[in-house]
């Protein structure tokens, strides 16, 4: 019980930190404009690390085992 609270804090951090990923980079692109040639690639991984982990969070929920 206690390793399942933990893996959900650090799912949720993992999460949090994808979404400032994300969020920080379509907000320097938005800043920055054509200039931001870099900055695109990571707000994509920002977005695509969320939508992993939360995928993987949904999976282990249907089958704890991941099988």
């Amino acid at each position: 019980m206690r390793s399942s609270a933990m893996m959900q804090r650090i799912g949720l951090v993992l999460v949090s930190v994808g979404f400032a990923l994300a969020l920080g980079g379509v907000a320097v692109l938005l800043t920055l404009g054509p200039r931001a040639e870099l900055v695109a690639p990571v707000a994509l991984a920002g977005f695509a690390a969320v939508a992993a982990i939360l995928g993987g969070a949904r999976l282990l929920e249907r089958d704890p085992m991941g099988f």
